[in-house]
């Protein structure tokens, strides 16, 4: 695996502590420092067991802290108005619930709504994202919300209406720093989905039924690798099919990820260590890598003979690097390299 970034960790302590607060009725400022301070030693406490993102804590020190605390605290005054309009965002404090479970009859799609509130002759639902809630490589000046984030509030419209048999008046991505979207819908397009999450789940379970010996093939017929979804992703390490595109793509932006041969490790001036590797795959470079903390990467000894490297930081020089805040080392056992 590979760690979380800070945005991630500041998203879910952003998104507990507004959960709590609406929760509990908070309406005071000294109630939200409380909520979050809550929200803060929870997520330490979790990052605190992960030897790849202690070196996170405290999340205070972290780049993006302050404002996405004071974005969470205009939020939270908003969502303690008694504002009733549907311009307010969000809703009526007295006639929301937050965190709805909601699923199909047979249980096989389902997910949680972050809050559903009461409006004029029916019921709104809010879906909150820690990050921005429009796609900034569309083109034009027309402001257009990320398509995954679109089909995802449009099938909580399924789903409610699957538990409710009506469909709700409005549906609406909220971003912590005030923004907001409400997004069109239709009966139609929203059951559409639905019935493709059936289908693709069907498909899933199809091709994992399909087991054999040889589960790489399995593996690969699932993945869709790409430069986007890999670069986000956690599991690039275990991940064949992602180390395949890349050497069939090797002109994508593909993540700075190396694995190769060690052929020096050394200590530098300032205690920290730099290794120089030639790469597993091609083309076949001496990658270096400067800058690693020792006490972050228990797999840079001097037993080791092979590495793989996540999320490194590029240099000025060519095929130079140095360590990031995700940055991670595994070791590699012979038979994999």
């Amino acid at each position: 695996m590979l760690p979380s970034g800070p945005a991630q960790h500041l998203g879910n302590i952003a998104h507990k502590t507004l959960k709590e607060s609406c929760r509990k009725g908070m309406q005071l400022d000294e109630c939200f420092e409380i909520a979050w301070q809550m929200s803060v030693q929870e997520e330490e406490a979790k990052i605190g067991q992960s030897w790849f993102e202690k070196h996170l804590i405290p999340i205070k020190n972290q780049q993006g802290y302050d404002e996405k605390k004071e974005q969470c605290r205009v939020l939270f005054k908003k969502a303690s108005s008694l504002e009733p309009t549907l311009e307010a965002a969000p809703f009526r404090s007295a006639k929301r619930r937050h965190e709805v479970w909601l699923d199909t009859e047979d249980g096989r799609v389902g997910g949680y709504v972050d809050e559903i509130a009461k409006v004029d002759r029916g019921e709104a639902l809010i879906d909150y994202k820690s990050g921005k809630i429009f796609d900034e490589t569309a083109k034009g000046t027309t402001k257009v919300p990320n398509e995954h984030d679109l089909k995802q509030v449009k099938l909580y419209a399924a789903l409610y209406f699957c538990n409710y048999k009506v469909w709700p008046k409005l549906i609406r991505l909220a971003s912590l720093d005030g923004s907001y979207v409400d997004v069109p819908f239709t009966a139609e397009e929203c059951l559409l989905l639905l019935v493709e999450s059936y289908q693709l789940l069907a498909d899933v379970n199809t091709i994992i039924g399909e087991l054999t010996p040889d589960n790489s093939a399995i593996v690969s017929e699932l993945s869709m690798p790409s430069a986007k979804s890999c670069t986000k992703c956690s599991y690039r390490p275990c991940c064949a099919p992602y180390w395949a595109a890349r050497t069939e793509l090797p002109a994508e932006p593909w993540p700075f990820d190396f694995c190769g041969k060690i052929i020096e490790l050394k200590e530098l001036g300032n205690k920290s260590l730099l290794v120089k590797l030639i790469q597993k795959n091609e083309p076949a470079e001496t990658i270096t890598i400067r800058g690693l903390t020792p006490d972050r990467h228990p797999a840079l000894t001097e037993e080791s003979e092979f590495l793989a490297f996540f999320s490194a930081l590029p240099d000025k020089a060519p095929h130079a690097y140095h360590e990031g805040k995700l940055t991670t080392v595994y070791s590699l056992p012979r038979e994999l390299t």
